[in-house]
């Protein structure tokens, strides 16, 4: 029978593994945008009309004008002329005017609350253009993160969205961007993270792939900051929108640096490595030989010992790897002249937990996947069972005989410590029944 020795492990073994991502956060990658030339858009009073401009605008409109005129206008007087303008600027025209001289006041004596004033009294003049409204609601949206009235800001930012703003320099990928960076400049990872996983459920709702820089800077984000569970479903989109080495790598370390697994999750998460071809070096293959234990599963750690050979992993020479092999090889044929005992006994309707559960583990090792998920079921109500890991291996039985519905549904069952590793499952199931 199978024995419960451990094998014992090298000392001084590391159980994270560094990641590639690189972590952009706080900085803003929009630059500035210009402000419109206004005076095309409107007339600006002269003398004044009854229809257009009250006599008390129009003195204290010129009288701003004449002070922005001057070579060094003081910025306290114009900040005081600017406050006497926008108080008697009654009409549409009074607060349109009004506001393209404060805008352009504030600029020339850089007083970013005179920006604010000014460009949201032109807003709410409703008199820009049509062509324009997208682009000062992003310069008001520029003039408030200036004063770090970020709440404020995003909803100008939002707007500009809503109306399709976009120039030669900038595009709606980078205002997204902007978006999600405006959360994380003042430490709301969570926030930035959520409307970056909205954003890319609409994209996919209208049947469109976001930039994978996108994926790289929220996940780069949410793992930094542990932005949990919000990281893992990032992730899961990520692998389905790119799915490749590099994804699959990034997604399973994170999964491993960010729990605390023991041998059995780490066993579960290190079998998926190997499926999707990212185990690559000496850590990574004897992290998986430790957890599988020769003594216990002998087939698989021959295989995973012999597969780092072929790929001159670095395991070549190491007497700990050596032994492991050595252990294995001995035990695989007592293994299979067993079996048929062993699936026996788990069957007597008074068979222990113990002994199904262990029929199992070696079935499932063996590549006896429906036999194995036949005894994971039996398992999986006896009392005292460890009910998410019989559900995660018996959801990737499922998965691994081609009933990727069938795994997919148990898997979404497992919760606790294994549910991330169950998730990761779950994409690697969608990406076998897309063909992937």
């Amino acid at each position: 029978m199978i024995s419960n020795e451990r094998a014992k492990r090298p000392a001084g073994f590391a159980r994270k593994f560094a990641l590639a991502i690189a972590l952009a956060t706080g900085a803003a990658m929009v630059g500035a945008v210009g402000f419109a030339d206004t005076a095309q858009a409107q007339k600006r009073p002269k003398g004044g009309t009854k229809s257009n401009y009250s006599k008390e605008f129009v003195v204290a409109y010129q009288a701003l004008e004449a002070t922005m005129k001057s070579e060094a206008p003081d910025p306290a007087t114009v900040a005081s002329q600017s406050a006497a303008v926008a108080s008697v600027a009654a009409s549409v025209d009074e607060r349109f005017a009004a506001g393209d001289m404060i805008m352009r006041a504030g600029v020339v004596t850089q007083d970013g609350s005179l920006q604010v004033q000014g460009v949201e009294m032109l807003l709410a003049s409703g008199m820009l253009p049509a062509e324009q409204v997208g682009r000062y609601n992003f310069i008001a949206y520029q003039a408030n993160t200036f004063l770090k009235q970020h709440d404020k800001a995003r909803g100008y930012l939002k707007r500009a969205l809503d109306e399709n703003f976009a120039t030669d320099t900038i595009t709606p990928d980078m205002l997204q961007t902007e978006m999600m960076q405006s959360y994380f400049s003042v430490g709301q990872y969570r926030e930035g993270i959520g409307y970056l996983i909205g954003l890319l459920e609409r994209q996919r709702e209208q049947g469109a792939k976001a930039d994978e820089k996108l994926y790289r800077l929220g996940v780069g984000n949410a793992y930094t900051y542990e932005v949990l569970p919000e990281l893992y479903q990032l992730t899961q989109m990520w692998i389905s929108d790119y799915p490749g080495d590099f994804t699959w790598r990034e997604s399973i370390n994170i999964t491993r640096n960010l729990n605390n697994f023991e041998s059995p999750e780490m066993l579960d998460l290190l079998r998926l490595a190997r499926r999707v071809n990212v185990l690559e070096n000496k850590q990574d293959y004897m992290l998986y030989i430790e957890a599988a234990d020769a003594r216990r599963l002998p087939l698989e750690v021959k295989e995973v010992i012999d597969q780092s050979y072929a790929r001159n992993a670095g395991t070549q020479g190491d007497t700990w790897v050596s032994e492991q092999l050595k252990i294995a090889t001995g035990r695989i044929a007592t293994d299979r002249a067993e079996m048929a005992s062993m699936e026996a006994d788990a069957s007597k309707p008074g068979a222990a937990l113990r002994t199904i559960n262990a029929t199992a583990n070696t079935l499932l090792s063996y590549g006896e996947y429906a036999k194995a998920a036949k005894f994971y079921e039996k398992a999986l109500n006896m009392p005292g069972v460890q009910r998410d890991e019989v559900l995660n291996r018996m959801g990737m039985a499922q998965i691994s005989m081609g009933d990727h519905s069938a795994g997919i549904a148990t898997l979404r069952e497992v919760k606790g410590l294994r549910q991330p590793l169950a998730e990761l499952w779950i994409s690697y199931a969608k990406q076998q029944q897309s063909g992937g």
